[in-house]
């Protein structure tokens, strides 16, 4: 299973999820997927599939048409041990001055080309090219789906209850402030 692919030749990578998400926020169905680093096509699964998926999406090679150059279609990892130490929580409930109210427009679409032929008129690169472009993909960590849409609305509800312990130590007081401030 692999998580990476592109669109089009020299186009930056994105990952299965990222498609996966296009597919559901806007119908966009991606005809073409391609290994980012040596190129071959690539079979999605799970990417433009309506309702809920068993397995996350991913792409895999064709049966007939195996990775190049020492490829396998993951990035190399260069980190080092001390970044797979669990990361400390960050939520101070006292630090938030304010609480969302509303999301911000999501970006628009990606518009694929319709392509009836793959575009595949660079040279298939070099073993060296290949792992160059392994190590900086790697380099940068990967994009995985996050709860970062609903991180801000847990944040604040935290942050609210925190305020209304501290503010209203009577439950009686506690509760219609709560269901005002959630309105």
């Amino acid at each position: 299973k692999l998580d990476l692919a592109i669109t089009e030749i020299g186009q930056e990578e994105n990952t299965a999820w990222f498609y996966r998400t296009e597919f559901l926020n806007y119908g966009t169905i991606f005809n073409h997927f391609y290994c980012p680093f040596c190129y071959i096509p690539l079979k999605d699964y799970n990417i433009s599939k309506e309702g809920k998926v068993v397995q996350s999406p991913h792409f895999r090679c064709f049966t007939d048409q195996p990775h190049l150059n020492g490829c396998d279609g993951t990035p190399l990892s260069t980190t080092n041990k001390d970044s797979n130490k669990k990361p400390k929580s960050q939520f101070e409930p006292t630090t938030m001055q304010s609480y969302p109210e509303a999301l911000v427009d999501r970006r628009p679409p990606i518009q694929p080309r319709p392509l009836t032929q793959p575009n595949i008129t660079s040279r298939t690169p070099t073993a060296e090219e290949i792992q160059a472009k392994r190590k900086k993909i790697g380099n940068k960590g990967r994009n995985i789906p996050t709860s970062s849409l609903l991180k801000p609305f847990i944040d604040a509800r935290n942050s609210l209850m925190h305020d209304a312990y501290t503010k209203f130590p009577d439950p009686k007081e506690r509760s219609p402030w709560i269901k005002s401030a959630l309105l």
